[in-house]
């Protein structure tokens, strides 16, 4: 039986490995970075690389899936440090 490791990205909307994608989690009106993949709740996916934080931060895109969460700059920017 064959695993499927991939996760659908926001931004492009293709599927990736689990491992080129950042997860995120919205807890209490936060987005949080799950750097671990331990959190719990439901996870969306961003493809580790400039260019779709670049889309998702223009689009709205991360606010619009986290349900309105709080999501500021320094979230983009610790993104673009770890890609």
């Amino acid at each position: 039986m064959k695993i499927n490791n991939s996760r659908l990205d926001v931004a492009s909307h293709k599927r990736f490995p689990k491992e080129d994608l950042f997860r995120f989690v919205s807890v209490d009106g936060k987005l949080l970075l799950d750097e671990d993949g331990t959190l719990p709740g439901r996870g969306f996916y961003l493809r580790r690389d400039k260019a779709s934080i670049a889309l998702v931060k223009k689009k709205g895109t991360l606010a619009r899936l986290s349900k309105g969460a709080s999501v500021d700059d320094a979230l983009y920017a610790r993104l673009e440090e770890l890609c």
